[in-house]
C-alpha cells in the first residue's frame, strides 16, 4: 500500500500558505457568510486536505476572529491616520469616528464579515473578541473624551459610555449606508452625524468660547 508523504514546509512557506487559508476563507465568508462556510469549502479553495487546516487554526472561528483582526487594524490604523491632522480634542474625535466609518463603506464586504457574524465562546476560559485587546481604536475615544472632561472642553459624562455611544454610532452609520442604500441617505448624513454628537459633549463653557 502506497501511503502519502507529509510535506513539510519551510517558515516561510508555512506562513505563505496561512495566509493563503485566510485569504480564501475571507472571499468565503464575503460570498456566502460565516456559517454557509465549511472548513472543506475554504480547503477546496485554498488547495488544500481539510487536515492540513488544522495545523494552522484550531476552528473555524479562530480562523474568522483571525480576519476580524486584520481588517479592524486596517480600519484603526486608518481612522488614527486621518485624526493626525486634526488640533484639538473635539475635531480630532469627530475625524476619527468620520474616517472609520467611512473606512467601512468603502470597504463593504469587510463590514459584513466583521459587523454581520456574531460572536461566540468556545469554552468556558473564552472570552469575546470585542473584550480582547486589540479594541484600540476604542480606547483611544475613551482617551480623548477623559482628556476633554479634565480640561473642560466636554462636560462631564462617563467616558466609557460617550465612547460606547460614538462606535455604536459610527457601525449604524455604516450599516445603514452599505444595507439600505435606497433609502437614499444623503452624503453629508456621517459628518452631521458625529459632529453633533461630538458638539454634544462640548461644556457650556467651551460653547460660549467658541
Amino acid at each position: 500500500m502506497v501511503t502519502a508523504k507529509r510535506v513539510r514546509r519551510t517558515a516561510r512557506e508555512g506562513q505563505a500558505f496561512r495566509l493563503e487559508l485566510v485569504e480564501a476563507a475571507r472571499a468565503l465568508f464575503a460570498e456566502d457568510g460565516f456559517d454557509a462556510v465549511s472548513i472543506r469549502k475554504i480547503t477546496e479553495r485554498a488547495g488544500c486536505s481539510p487536515m492540513t487546516f488544522y495545523v494552522y487554526f484550531r476552528n473555524k472561528r479562530e480562523l474568522l476572529r483571525h480576519i476580524w483582526e486584520d481588517m479592524l487594524t486596517i480600519a484603526d490604523t486608518h481612522a488614527a491616520d486621518a485624526a493626525e491632522r486634526a488640533g484639538d480634542i473635539p475635531g480630532r474625535l469627530a475625524i476619527l469616528a468620520g474616517a472609520w466609518t467611512e473606512h467601512w463603506i468603502a470597504n463593504p464586504d469587510s463590514f459584513r464579515i466583521v459587523f454581520l457574524n456574531q460572536d461566540r465562546l468556545a469554552s468556558e476560559d473564552d472570552i469575546y473578541f470585542a473584550r480582547s485587546s486589540r479594541a484600540r481604536l476604542f480606547t483611544i475615544f475613551v482617551e480623548l473624551i477623559e482628556r476633554g472632561v479634565a480640561d473642560g472642553t466636554f462636560r462631564k459624562i462617563d467616558p466609557v459610555m460617550a465612547a460606547q455611544a460614538l462606535l455604536t454610532s459610527s457601525i449604524g452609520l455604516a450599516y445603514s449606508l452599505i444595507m439600505v442604500p435606497e433609502a437614499g441617505w444623503r452624503k453629508e448624513l456621517i459628518p452631521t452625524t458625529i459632529e453633533t454628537l461630538v458638539k454634544g459633549l462640548e461644556s457650556h463653557a467651551a460653547e460660549r468660547a467658541g
